[in-house]
């Protein structure tokens, strides 16, 4: 019997679920609940609340892949949590989305920008033994799209984020279970024409899906923005993880002679040392599990092998 029972759901991308956010926060108090948010919900039930962190060995390490963005493109973030200790550790609630991991984002003149996240509360039958085992040097991994987090509240129906973080210089902070995370500088820079273009197209199909006022294509419209981008496009792995998967975007890819599983796949391989990979890899979890434990050996050490790696152990646990 395991001593912390739970069900994941994946949620599709046009989902709506409660989070925690728009509040400008440093690490001095938790956020508050005020706008709904989207991704991993995890929901548990047991008998006593679990005790976090007390008496273990563990190190915070983050990736964003690069240092320099254009506006609302995505920024792709991994948090790695490390037992450096000698004995097992048991992890609850560890995820770039949940506010259990503390965040913080600074401007260069040391403002603080509204940072938010999911709340995600657990009750366990033994509170020493509560959430996912982490044995002596293996490490547990989280990926997460920061402007799903930080930043000023868009309107969820149109557009690809929860928020928007302008251009400028910032400084990325994290913390969890009483260790701290090196912070991160990065910068965002204005779009250029192009990238203007593409966002509005795929804010214009993301549209389609609440809109009521007429009937529209979006599975269609969908698919033939990914046939005319490249693989390398900075939207595709998001596009990837969130909107391509399901019976009718299936269905509608196939009649264009469009395999998207292979499309991810490629993509994934092409990112195998990037968190964008790690993200797609993450969201694969929950609906294409055998092909992401297929995926772990042959990347290897990458990245994104180490997240396959890392989910395959958890689902294994969670079964036993």
């Amino acid at each position: 019997m395991e001593d912390c029972s739970q069900t994941i759901m994946t949620s599709p991308h046009d989902l709506r679920l409660h989070h925690l956010g728009g509040q400008v926060t440093g690490f001095d108090r938790p956020p508050r609940p005020v706008v709904p948010f989207t991704l991993l919900l995890l929901i548990t039930m047991a008998i006593a609340h679990p005790r976090h962190g007390l008496a273990q060995e563990l190190a915070l390490t983050a990736e964003m892949g690069k240092r320099a963005f254009f506006e609302d493109e995505p920024i792709f973030l991994v948090l790695r949590l490390k037992n450096v200790g000698s004995d097992t550790a048991w992890v609850m609630d560890f995820g770039a989305i949940s506010n259990s991991v503390e965040m913080s984002v600074r401007r260069r003149d040391g403002a603080l920008v509204a940072v938010g996240g999911l709340w995600i509360d657990r009750w366990c039958r033994r509170a020493d033994r509560c959430g996912d085992p982490l044995a002596p040097g293996r490490s547990q991994l989280s990926a997460g799209i920061l402007q799903d987090r930080a930043g000023e509240e868009r309107d969820f129906q149109r557009s690809l984020f929860l928020h928007h973080l302008g251009p400028g210089e910032y400084e990325l902070g994290l913390r969890t279970l009483g260790v701290e995370a090196a912070p991160i500088a990065f910068r965002i820079r204005r779009r250029t024409a192009t990238e203007t273009r593409e966002l509005t197209e795929l804010e214009a199909i993301r549209w389609m899906v609440w809109d009521r006022t007429h009937p529209t294509n979006y599975e269609g419209a969908l698919i033939s923005w990914v046939g005319q981008h490249l693989q390398d496009d900075a939207f595709l792995p998001y596009l990837l993880a969130q909107w391509l998967y399901g019976g009718m975007i299936d269905a509608v890819a196939r009649q264009a002679n469009l395999d998207l599983d292979s499309l991810r796949v490629a993509v994934i391989k092409a990112n195998r040392s990037s968190p964008a990979g790690a993200y797609i890899a993450q969201s694969m979890a929950g609906w294409r599990p055998q092909q992401l434990v297929a995926l772990a050996e042959p990347l290897g050490a990458s990245l994104v092998g180490e997240m396959a790696r890392s989910l395959a152990e958890r689902m294994q646990h969670k079964h036993q």
